[in-house]
């Protein structure tokens, strides 16, 4: 033990040369490699699904293609334009679907003073070859009738004027003190006595252009206002709003597949417009195809683009088919008014304007003659419908409701009071 210490003590230079142990970490310090290590490249966060959606679908692949797709729908669309246009113009703006004056007439009625006839008589004669009371809401171009004591004015309309000529002139016919005869009668035209006049012709007939039926063709100013609502009200309530294609009434159709009830106010109009209804009648088959329904559809916004809404109404009123009568169809609310209730559609009452609208859907099962209780309560229908867009009041509406439907009664028999019959179509 002696020995080994003095050796370890003998050699002082290997005790300065040791090294000393200390309790630092060999560790470099924190941050010092992060910070020296070599900067990289900043990477984004992978983008969301809908970011990678859209750039799918936006790209210039698509995009070509739809700007493509929208060339070809346009051209398309132009094509179709104008062939429907041609179309349009041919059959509803050159004239021919109606002729306003279209029919079978009488020979002219020669009045003589002295001939044994009364007031009444002769009141009704005027009202067969197209005449109205003057007082009467109706267009200016119609001839018209007034009395006056024992006076009868006649006043010829644009019926009285054949190739620019004034044919019928205006009349005062005097009749006598008992009023069953003739006393005089007065040229108000010429300003001068006459022994003799001539009025015109009876309207023995009317003349559908369809063939198989009779048709008065009235203007929109006859068409009294409470039958223009009442159609409307039925047909298409937006009518003078939309441009051709009535979508709210599209999609009030599609509800009623759910709609199991028979009287519910859905079930009182349609989903065409009335200028799709008068396309379809007018220009096209009944064919239920998409192809005929976007068809006339089309057609209906380029129509609208050539005739303003009371043409449109005018030849709609004119062109739909209401029911028959002996055999004969009625076309036209000129000549439903006449064949139903014996009068001009300019006198009709709100409650008989709401029959004539109601009958629009389906004038065969809705035929007064065979059934006038389904037909009554079709009327009401109409009628309730009115109220409840504010165009008749409550009051209105429970007045109209009891009013009974007179028709007119029918007569296969015609009253030619002597006079030859001709054919005629006069313009």
């Amino acid at each position: 033990m002696i020995i080994s210490l003095r050796l370890r003590n003998s050699n002082p230079s290997m005790q300065d040369n040791a090294p000393i142990k200390t309790a630092r970490s060999k560790m470099p310090p924190k941050g010092w490699v992060k910070s020296r290590r070599p900067a990289s490249a900043y990477q984004a966060p992978p983008s969301s699904r809908f970011r990678r959606i859209l750039r799918l679908i936006f790209n210039g692949w698509t995009i070509s293609i739809a700007l493509i797709m929208m060339l070809g729908v346009f051209l398309g669309l132009t094509y179709f334009w104008f062939e429907f246009s041609d179309r349009i113009d041919q059959k509803l703006l050159s004239g021919e679907v109606y002729t306003a004056s279209a029919g079978i007439y009488s020979a002219p009625k020669t009045l003589k003073v002295g001939e044994a006839t009364t007031i009444s008589a002769m009141i009704d004669y005027l009202k067969s070859a197209g005449y109205i009371e003057r007082n009467n809401q109706a267009d200016a171009s119609r001839s018209r009738y007034v009395v006056d004591g024992d006076v009868l004015g006649i006043e010829p309309g644009m019926t009285g004027i054949i190739d620019g000529q004034k044919v019928f002139h205006a009349l005062s016919v005097k009749f006598s003190k008992d009023q069953k005869s003739v006393a005089a009668i007065g040229d108000r035209d010429a300003n001068a006595q006459l022994n003799e006049a001539k009025l015109e012709p009876k309207i023995l007939s009317s003349i559908a252009a369809e063939g198989d039926g009779r048709r008065k063709t009235v203007t929109f100013n006859d068409i009294p206002a409470h039958l223009v609502k009442a159609i409307t009200v039925t047909e298409d309530r937006a009518f003078f709003e939309h441009y051709g294609v009535n979508l709210r009434g599209i999609a009030r159709a599609l509800w009623r597949r759910y709609d199991t009830e028979e009287n519910t106010p859905l079930s009182n109009q349609g989903g065409s417009s009335i200028t799709q209804q008068l396309v379809k009648n007018l220009l096209l088959t009944r064919d239920q195809t998409w192809e005929r329904k976007i068809t006339e559809a089309y057609m209906s916004v380029i129509l609208e683009t050539r005739l303003n809404k009371q043409e449109i109404f005018t030849l709609y009123a004119n062109q739909i088919y209401l029911g028959q009568q002996s055999g004969v169809s009625i076309y036209g609310v000129g000549e439903a008014s006449n064949a139903y209730f014996g009068k001009d559609v300019s006198q009709l009452t709100p409650a008989e304007a709401a029959f004539i609208a109601g009958i629009i859907r389906s004038p065969n099962r809705y035929n007064p003659y065979k059934n006038l209780a389904k037909v009554t309560e079709r009327r009401n229908q109409v009628l309730e419908s009115m109220q409840e867009v504010g165009e008749i009041t409550p009051e209105q509406f429970a007045q109209y409701k009891q009013e009974p439907i007179v028709l007119k009664q029918i007569s296969n028999t015609k009253d030619l009071q002597g006079n030859a019959v001709f054919f005629a179509v006069r313009n």
